[in-house]
């Protein structure tokens, strides 16, 4: 399409706003490379073209001709939207606006064995790494239900990956992003050195992690630095069926804390059935597909040891399965069907949930049959991912997925990366998290033009300071009088003894590990409660006074002390173990608590196959508190 008709000289017209867009998107990636017409942007979207839009789909093939559209649609003020998934939502587009596709970015920069990493670009597909990937004998994760053939995309969007059992982390490192200006953000160590280590995502705080999951929202994803694994000596599989779903989520739930094994995933006969191309006659009603990667010999003891748990469970074993299993785990698993969902859970309220979705199922008219359902072992049993794949000719049940998804979201199912109406649902439930996200939005797209109304609209209100009017104003200047007004306050708040401006007391907390001279607060509190801390915040706010925190031992703020004077929260006194989760392998307590008496209580409780819990400790200890090790 010739995007310069309206330029010509003498065809005796003016130029639109539209013609010197599309005239502005072809100087910047060639006019091959962009098009307006109506059948090839229809390709793009899930339900077609929206009506009354004029949109142009642009092709760059480099990070500079991404900047220059981006810098483009700045000045112009018009939408850029991205595909994040194998297409976009029609739904989410309106009116004049850039369509970005990546496919020509498809380089794969560098492939680095030693440290088993890759750097992506955002078109590189999971076919063309890994072909690039054997030569070297490398792999990748693969994920459970891919939403597209992008590498970058699946790992950034938080897809979920097969060898989650044992590696949950986003498996992704560094990224570089595009901002709306057209400023290229280079996140962790890549800010500072190309060649320097990649391990790391940010010095201080993670501010770059609000790119994972976040659909382009803030920044437009074009390359990543993402994990590989080496190909071990021994790839194989067990297949153990079951009788019933509670079966099978006990052996999901309890199995993988014995780490042996790296996959555990479980799944119904209808999904089994599509996995293995078979029909499900001989297939077990229930199966759970165990998968192991090492040296032959750990591969071999690894195979008895968990054969016998899981016979003892009440599983048996399903030979003719293994081959094909076996060779599907290093394979990328798309979604299955266009009617797809899936959350994570605790294994206790997987049956639940099911039930849930069985009714649904039946409110629409469908079979039972109709659904096929799939389970990942998430962080050694910790929860599980469950998804649904809905077997349905034509579209009649395409209007229960949305009612499904607010039921099972409404009851405590935990959706990872809501999408469509699900959103407004989610963000409507959480306090202040559509403000956050508006917020975050405001400061890197204050135009709103990356795909505007995903997640957020402009409407949306941002964060807003407490309310109340501040007694101090300009910097802070702390005086006498406003610290003994903000000392009767605090004691009002937290008790009589529990705050003291005693020139012994405050002596004690002058002393750190900076290079600094010693350095006195004005006042020192030690809250008891979570609501206590609120309450010294609000009175601290209100009278400018800087608040610095300290847990057992020394501060979880960056060990250091108020510079300035203020308030010094000691936090020792909340030394609660609030809880320690046996089904979840997780412990809540508060920032008092110590790592040895954690150690000791985690020891006494005792999980699957008689294995004791135990708290991950510090490699260097900067406070004898757990929560502050964890913080910093």
């Amino acid at each position: 399409m010739d995007l310069r008709a309206g330029d010509r000289e003498g065809c005796g017209q003016v130029r639109s706003p539209e013609a010197d867009l599309g005239r502005s998107l072809a100087d910047a990636v060639g006019e091959a490379f962009v098009t307006s017409d109506p059948e090839d942007l229809g390709r793009y979207f899930d339900q077609g073209l929206p009506q009354g839009t004029k949109l142009f789909a642009v092709k760059p093939s480099e990070n500079r001709q991404v900047q220059e559209i981006l810098r483009i649609a700045s000045r112009s003020g018009v939408a850029v939207h991205t595909a994040t998934d194998r297409y976009a939502r029609t739904a989410q587009v309106e009116g004049v606006g850039i369509l970005v596709d990546f496919s020509r970015m498809k380089a794969i920069e560098k492939i680095d064995k030693r440290n088993l990493l890759a750097h992506v670009q955002r078109g590189v597909t999971f076919a063309q790494l890994q072909e690039a990937l054997d030569g070297e004998n490398l792999k990748i994760a693969t994920p459970l239900a891919a939403t597209s053939d992008s590498v970058l995309c699946n790992y950034v969007n938080r897809s979920p990956l097969k060898k989650a059992t044992l590696y949950p982390e986003v498996h992704v490192y560094t990224m570089q992003v595009v901002l709306a200006d057209g400023r290229l953000h280079r996140t962790g160590s890549h800010a500072l050195n190309e060649e320097g280590a990649d391990l790391r995502e940010d010095g201080g705080p993670s501010l770059s992690r609000w790119y994972f999951g976040s659909d382009d929202i803030f920044g437009i994803v074009t390359r990543a630095t993402i994990w590989l694994y080496p190909k071990a000596e021994c790839r194989d599989a067990l297949v153990f069926g079951f009788d019933s779903l509670p079966d099978l989520v006990r052996a999901l739930r309890n199995l993988p804390r014995t780490e042996l094994g790296w996959e555990y995933l479980g799944s119904d006969k209808r999904f089994l059935s599509h996995l293995v191309g078979a029909d499900g006659r001989d297939l077990p009603a229930w199966a759970l597909i165990v998968g192991f990667d090492g040296r032959e010999k750990l591969v071999a003891y690894q195979r008895e040891r968990l054969t016998g748990l899981a016979r003892a469970m009440g599983g048996q074993p399903v030979e003719g399965l293994r081959a094909p299993l076996r060779d599907l785990l290093d394979e990328v698993w798309y979604q299955a069907s266009p009617l797809h969902t899936g959350f994570y859970g605790t294994s206790a309220r997987v049956p639940e949930f099911d039930a849930v979705v069985q009714q649904h199922l039946q409110k629409a008219g469908l079979s039972p049959d109709a659904a096929g359902r799939c389970l990942l072992a998430i962080d050694r049993g910790r929860c599980l991912y469950v998804q649904y794949d809905f077997f349905c000719d034509g579209l009649p049940a395409a209007g229960f997925l949305g009612p499904l998804e607010k039921d099972l979201c409404g009851r405590g199912a935990f959706f990872d990366r809501p999408q469509g109406e699900l959103v407004d649902f989610v963000l409507d439930r959480v306090p202040n998290l559509r403000a956050h996200i508006r917020t975050v939005k405001s400061v890197l797209d204050p135009q709103g033009i990356l795909n505007p109304g995903r997640y957020v609209r402009r409407q949306d209100p941002c964060h807003a300071p407490p309310a109340g009017e501040t007694a101090v104003e300009g910097p802070v200047d702390i005086q006498e009088s406003d610290v003994r007004s903000v000392e009767e306050l605090l004691r009002e708040a937290v008790g009589q003894e529990w705050v003291s401006s005693n020139p012994a007391d405050l002596s004690a907390y002058g002393r750190d590990f900076t290079i600094f001279s010693g350095e006195r607060p004005n006042l020192v509190v030690l809250p008891a409660t979570t609501e206590e801390v609120q309450k010294i915040l609000r009175i601290a706010y209100e009278h400018g006074m800087p608040v610095v925190p300290l847990t057992t031992g020394f501060n979880h703020g960056g060990l250091t002390i108020p510079r300035k004077g203020g308030i010094l929260v000691d936090l020792k006194r909340m030394n609660r173990l609030v809880e320690i989760d046996e089904e979840t392998l997780t412990a809540t307590f508060e920032p008092g608590v110590r790592m040895r008496s954690l150690y000791f209580e985690c020891n006494k409780v005792r999980t699957f196959a008689g294995l004791r819990l135990k708290p991950i400790l510090p490699l260097t200890l900067a406070s004898i508190s757990l929560l502050s090790n964890y913080v910093s």
